[in-house]
């Protein structure tokens, strides 16, 4: 009777695990990305000042210009969520399936089990050109606002510092910045997050799930391109 009972409770142990194992779920990597580089800001013909010797003008002047810290990327979401073994078999896949969150991180590796709010100590930290307090374009007055970063997959929720890329229409794009280890010592600990917005309206009109905002530098004329791997979290 003892073993009957101790294989009765095996059993049910054994499949508790197992399915402990199956919820613990992370972001998928995107295995496939269409891209269309849409050039920069172009400046107008500069406008032209009249002069009289003898003569003071009085010109207030309004200027724009593109900044040389950060980049866009935006688009849409295909997923599909499977059950598949660790050799990529499905045994059975889901597609249609709507994103939640867009991750970029320029490591090729995420410690999903350690996300957190970054701080901007953490960011300046790594992206040195994000600081400065006399730049428009800084860190801080761009990540000026707080977001819910609320992941049911990884079980994380928590406050985090948010951006707001524009859009045409009145979809809010969210953008939050994260860590994956509590002192990130270079640039692959730090995640760029974008909230996914299902046929949103994107900033020039065209209808897309995601904006997200990420640095690059082209402080002192740096011409070096940053490569950023992403993963989409579904549902």
């Amino acid at each position: 009777m003892k073993m009957k009972y101790f294989g009765l409770f095996a059993a049910i142990f054994g499949v508790l695990v197992l399915v402990a194992s199956i919820k613990a779920a992370t972001p998928g990597s995107v295995i496939s990305a269409s891209t269309t580089n849409l050039g920069e800001y172009t400046p107008p013909t500069p406008q032209a000042i009249t002069t009289e010797s003898g003569n003071i003008t009085n010109a207030n002047l309004t200027a724009i210009q593109s900044t040389y810290r950060w980049a866009g990327i935006f688009g849409t979401i295909t997923g599909t969520i499977v059950l598949a073994d660790a050799s990529n078999n499905y045994f059975y896949n889901w597609t249609g399936a709507k994103g939640v969150y867009v991750y970029a991180s320029e490591g090729t590796s995420i410690n999903w089990t350690g996300l957190d709010n970054a701080t901007v100590s953490d960011v300046i930290g790594q992206y040195t050109w994000l600081s400065g307090a006399e730049y428009a374009d800084n860190y801080t007055n761009t990540f000026n606002e707080t977001c819910n970063f609320n992941s049911n997959a990884l079980g994380k929720s928590f406050i985090a510092a948010c951006a707001k890329p524009l859009s045409s229409g009145s979809t809010t794009w969210n953008v939050t910045v994260l860590k994956d280890t509590p002192s990130p010592s270079a640039r692959d600990d730090i995640i760029w997050t974008a909230e996914v917005v299902e046929d949103g309206t994107g900033y020039n009109g065209w209808t897309v799930d995601y904006e997200l905002l990420v640095p690059e530098n082209g402080v002192n004329g740096d011409t070096t391109t940053e490569d950023f791997y992403l993963w989409v979290e579904l549902e």
